[in-house]
């Protein structure tokens, strides 16, 4: 009766323990509970994920990261959440953040980190929203960040950064600003009436910015000091530039809708810049401007009803002091001025025959013949036979007497992996975030694997782009991705990966246990066989 007196006392206090420990996360386990305040919470290293710091659940590891939820956070004193030194999976979600009129401290501050994420969080009247800095690995995804003293969001010296579908709106500074990174993949954001441009990037490698919408910014877009970047399918409205792009190269810019913008975009001491099936319309100025620039195609885009400011600053097309620019089967309709050229012969208006020029809405000369020379009559090809001048040395030999119609382009297929050579533990990480088409939004393709490029697809085609896979035997591999339109064409690429052998672990010392039962082990083994040695003889007849 003793006995089952104390259990029961024991499995009491035991219950009575583990609600105690529950407590202080109880609030914010149920559904409809509201946001528990706490103070600002700092992690520094990852054995700093624990409870006290504000850590909900999990585990550190990629399947089960550890969790930051649920929390309203007054970052008055102090930035409200700290990560720093840190490469074990995290989230922080669905909580608040928020600071008063002096405008001193960040929101969300990640440093020196990798592989986090920050998802569905409100931060409001801080410095800076959210903070990328000098980090890895960090996806920033369905956040709002409104009303602060500076940048919304910043992504400075980072790699492989993912900032997507955020709403960013009146902040004093940039909506959206990235620094000195690579990898950087801007998606779906909305960012509306902030004091500076809605998205900049300055200094940065390999960045795509597709499907954003900007309206009432400084700059919609501005890229500076960029090699290798994209800018597909975003929609600026009412900024002083729609996309300025400055010093930089390799960089496409197409499908975007401009309108209503002091000038659509404007190029400046740039090269091998393409610019592809933009609308570009209703700008006061010029619909495109290119300064001091070269090396560049403007190919199948609609510029419409631009410069309805001063005739001398507004056309559709400008080209100052730039040289080897490639301008053909562009529509320019009903602009103030069509076109202004001052580089002469050094720039092309047509594509040759038969790909033709572009058309003009005030060009009206006959199509009556064909071929090279325009001389093979009567045989109407779709193509002026008159030249269409656009200054006195400046002339679209093949204008288009219709509107030019672009056919559906094939996707451009490209993906990061990483980290690109690890031992077979690793699971290894394929992002195809960056591959982009011209027709289609950037969350419409579909994409697929093949880990070891043997001819046999091991996934199904999947619009989540980012696929991860670990190998068992070390060696050299190809992983090739696939990706596809709506329309069903296809583009793919490839990368190397080589997985190393997995260290070979020493043997483990003896533990001083094991020690002792081995060293009497012999001593145990002499007594049995002295024991059993007596018995027999007590048992032999005498």
């Amino acid at each position: 009766m003793r006995e089952e007196r104390f259990v029961a006392e024991a499995l009491l206090l035991a219950s009575l323990l583990g609600l105690a420990l529950l407590a202080p996360i109880a609030p914010i386990l149920g559904e409809a509970a509201a946001y528990v305040p706490r103070p600002p919470i700092v992690v520094d290293g990852n054995g700093a994920f624990v409870g006290n710091n504000g850590v909900t659940g999990g585990a550190g590891t990629a399947s089960d990261p550890f969790v930051i939820e649920g929390w309203d956070i007054d970052a008055s004193a102090a930035s409200g959440i700290t990560i720093r030194n840190t490469d074990a999976p995290f989230v922080i979600r669905s909580l608040t953040v928020h600071g008063i009129e002096n405008y001193s401290m960040n929101g969300i501050q990640l440093s020196g980190v990798a592989n986090g994420r920050v998802e569905n969080v409100t931060v409001s009247n801080v410095w800076f929203g959210i903070v990328s800095d000098r980090s890895a690995n960090i996806t920033l995804a369905r956040n709002n960040i409104s009303s602060n003293a500076a940048d919304g969001i910043v992504v400075y010296l980072s790699s492989r950064v993912t900032v997507a579908h955020n709403n960013v709106s009146f902040n004093a500074q940039e909506g959206i600003r990235v620094d000195g990174s690579s990898y950087t993949v801007l998606s779906g954001n909305r960012v509306d009436s902030n004091g500076g441009h809605g998205l900049e990037v300055d200094g940065a490698d390999r960045v795509v910015a597709t499907d954003n919408q900007a309206s009432n910014n400084g700059d919609g877009i501005s890229f500076a000091g960029v090699t290798n970047g994209i800018a597909v399918g975003n929609t600026v409205l009412n900024g002083a530039y729609g996309i300025r792009l400055w010093q930089s190269r390799g960089v496409v810019l197409g499908s975007n809708n401009l309108s209503s913008n002091g000038e659509g975009i404007r190029v400046g001491g740039s090269t091998n810049v393409t610019l592809t099936r933009n609308y570009v319309s209703l700008n006061t100025y010029n619909g495109v401007q290119f300064v001091g620039s070269s090396d560049s195609i403007i190919k199948e885009n609609d510029i419409t009803s631009n410069g309805d400011g001063p005739s001398v600053y507004g056309a559709g097309i400008r080209l100052d002091s730039s040289a080897r620019i490639l301008v053909y089967n562009n529509n320019l309709l009903g602009n103030a001025v069509q076109a202004v050229d001052d580089g002469g012969s050094g720039n092309l208006w047509d594509g040759g025959y038969p790909a033709g020029g572009n058309r003009w809405s005030d060009y009206s000369g006959p199509d009556l013949c064909s071929g090279l020379g325009q001389d093979v009559c009567p045989n109407p090809d779709g193509v002026g036979d008159v030249a269409y001048i656009v200054d006195s040395d400046t002339r679209d030999r093949y204008p288009l007497m219709g509107l030019y119609v672009p056919t559906n382009a094939p996707p451009t297929a490209t993906f990061d992996l990483f980290p690109s050579s690890a031992i077979v533990t690793t699971v290894f990480t394929a992002d195809a975030s960056a591959s982009w088409d011209l027709e289609d939004a950037a969350e419409m393709l579909q994409v697929r694997w093949d880990w070891e490029d043997d001819g046999t697809w091991d996934t199904a085609w999947s619009t989540t782009r980012v696929a991860h896979h670990p190998y068992s035997v070390p060696g050299s591999y190809v992983v090739r991705m696939e990706v596809r339109d709506t329309g069903g064409l296809t583009n793919s690429t490839m990368r190397e990966v080589e997985v190393l052998p997995g260290p070979v672990e020493p043997p483990r010392p003896l533990d001083l246990l094991t020690l002792g039962l081995l060293a009497l082990a012999p001593l145990v083994a002499a007594a049995i066989i002295v024991y059993l040695s007596a018995r027999r003889r007590r048992r032999s007849p005498r």
